[in-house]
């Protein structure tokens, strides 16, 4: 897809093909990454779609 997952100072974002952040280390994992249009990644127990551009699709909060 044309980014990567990084971790930086423990938390992650993701770099182009340049290694610059295109969206800020600010999430706590990936679990899955831009093999698509779209990527799913944690913060804190919420579970938060997103796109190439950083922007939140759809967000899966934890049961209560």
């Amino acid at each position: 897809g044309g980014l990567a997952s990084c971790r930086k100072d423990g938390k992650m974002g993701f770099i182009d093909k340049t290694g610059e952040f295109v969206i800020e280390p600010i999430y706590d994992d990936c679990y899955y990454g831009f093999g698509t249009e779209y990527a799913v990644v944690s913060l804190g127990e919420e579970l938060i779609c997103i796109n190439k551009s950083g922007e939140e699709m759809w967000r899966l909060l934890p049961e209560e």
